[in-house]
C-alpha cells in the first residue's frame, strides 16, 4: 500500500506577531489558513515567543505552527543592520533545511525579498504581499529582479498595485484588507473632556508630532487627553515627541502607553481617531474607526483619499493649524450630520472590507496548484 503523501504547508514571515496594523493583518490572513485547516508555520524574525501577548495568541491558535528566530532589530538603532543580515542568515538557514515542507512562502518585507533566491532553490512558490505604497520596494534594480522573481505579487491599496504593476511590468492585484468587527461597549461619560485616540507605531512616517502640536493649541479652549497607542519603533523619535511634551507642558493631557492589545478598550473612551501619517498602505486605523462608528480625521495622502466617503475629514500632515481647525469642526457636528457621516463610513467599510473576503482570496492563492 502505498504511503499517502503529507500535504504541503504554507511558510510566513513576520518581522514581529505583534507591532501594528500591518501584522494584524497576516495575523488574519494565518487564521484564515487555520479556519481550513491548511497548515501552516509562521516563522517569526523578532521575539522569542515568550512575550505575554504572544504566549496568549500561540495557545489560542493551536492550528498554526510557530517559530521565532529571537532577534532584535526592532527598536534598535546601530545595530539594525547587523541584526537584519543576520536575521536574512538565519531565514536562508531556516528555509534551507525545512523548504521541502512548504508549497508557498508569503513575505511582506524587504528581509524577507531578499531570501527569494533560496526559495527559488528550494521550488517553494513566493507570494510577495506589500504592505505600503511599494515605492520603496520598487527603488532599485535587485529589488525589482526579486519581485519579478516571485510567483505573485498582491499590494492592500489601489494605489501600490497600479504603481508596482506600471513600475514591474507584471500584474500586481490589490487584496483589501480584512476589518474585524467587534461588540465595543459605547461611551457613557458625558464630560466635556474630549479624548483623542492616535492608533500608530511611533516613527516619524505616522508623524504623530503634528497631532501633538494641534492639541496645544486646541487645550487653550477645550479640555483634551491624547492617547498615542503603539510601540516605540524609532526611539530618536520618540525621545523628540518627549521633549515637546516636556517643552509644553502638556504631560497631563499625552499618554504613550506603547503596544496596546485591547485596544478596543481605547475606542470605548474615544471621541476622535486621528491618523497622520505621510504613508500608508492600507489605512487600517481610518477603516476601524469608520467600523467602530468613531469620528475620525485622516492625513490628505493618496492611500486615505482612496478610502474616506467625506474629503472634509482630511488634513494637510505638514499643517496643525488645519488639524485643530478639522477637531473643531468635527468635534461640533450636530447630531443629524454626525451620524450621517458614521452611517456612510461604517457602510463603506462593511461593503468592501470584509476580514472573510479577505482570507478567501489569500487561501486561493496558496491552494493553487
Amino acid at each position: 500500500m502505498k504511503r499517502m503523501m503529507e500535504k504541503k504547508a504554507t511558510l510566513i514571515l513576520m518581522p514581529q506577531l505583534f507591532m501594528g496594523g500591518s501584522e494584524r493583518q497576516v495575523r488574519y490572513i494565518a487564521e484564515g489558513l487555520e479556519k481550513q485547516n491548511s497548515p501552516i508555520t509562521v516563522l517569526v524574525e523578532n521575539g522569542t515567543g515568550t512575550e505575554v501577548e504572544t504566549k496568549q495568541y500561540i495557545s489560542e491558535h493551536k492550528g498554526i505552527r510557530f517559530e521565532f528566530l529571537g532577534l532584535s532589530a526592532i527598536n534598535t538603532v546601530d545595530k539594525t543592520v547587523k541584526n537584519k543580515i543576520k536575521s536574512i542568515n538565519l531565514i536562508y538557514k531556516w528555509i534551507y533545511q525545512n523548504g521541502k515542507k512548504y508549497k508557498w512562502v508569503m513575505f511582506t518585507n524587504l528581509t524577507g525579498l531578499l531570501c527569494v533566491p533560496v526559495c527559488k532553490a528550494k521550488g517553494i512558490k513566493i507570494l510577495f504581499n506589500e504592505r505600503n505604497p511599494g515605492i520603496k520596494m520598487c527603488n532599485s534594480a535587485i529589488k525589482r529582479k526579486l519581485l519579478k522573481m516571485c510567483n505573485k505579487v498582491v499590494a492592500n491599496s489601489k494605489n501600490a498595485a497600479v504603481y508596482m504593476s506600471t513600475v514591474l511590468g507584471i500584474k500586481v492585484d490589490c487584496i483589501n484588507n480584512g476589518i474585524l468587527e467587534k461588540d465595543l461597549p459605547r461611551k457613557v461619560d458625558e464630560a466635556d473632556d474630549l479624548f483623542i485616540l492616535v492608533p500608530a507605531r511611533i516613527n516619524p512616517v505616522k508623524n504623530q508630532l503634528v497631532v501633538l502640536k494641534a492639541i496645544n493649541e486646541l487645550r487653550d479652549k477645550i479640555k483634551v487627553h491624547c492617547c498615542f497607542a503603539g510601540q516605540i519603533e524609532n526611539q530618536v523619535y520618540y525621545n523628540e515627541l518627549l521633549d515637546y511634551v516636556k517643552e509644553k507642558n502638556m504631560s497631563d493631557c499625552v499618554k504613550f502607553p506603547g503596544y496596546v492589545r485591547n485596544i478596543e478598550d481605547l475606542y470605548a473612551m474615544t471621541d476622535i481617531v486621528i491618523l497622520s501619517s505621510y504613508e500608508e498602505g492600507t489605512p487600517n486605523v481610518v477603516l476601524e474607526a469608520f467600523l467602530n462608528k468613531k469620528l475620525c480625521l485622516a492625513s490628505n495622502i493618496v492611500m486615505n483619499r482612496d478610502i474616506v466617503v467625506e474629503d472634509e475629514i482630511l488634513f494637510n500632515p505638514d499643517d496643525a493649524e488645519m488639524l485643530e481647525r478639522k477637531i473643531e469642526w468635527i468635534r461640533l457636528l450636530d447630531e443629524y450630520n454626525k451620524n450621517d457621516l458614521l452611517k456612510k463610513q461604517y457602510e463603506f467599510v462593511k461593503t468592501n472590507y470584509s476580514i472573510e473576503v479577505m482570507q478567501n482570496k489569500y487561501l486561493d492563492i496558496f491552494m493553487e496548484e
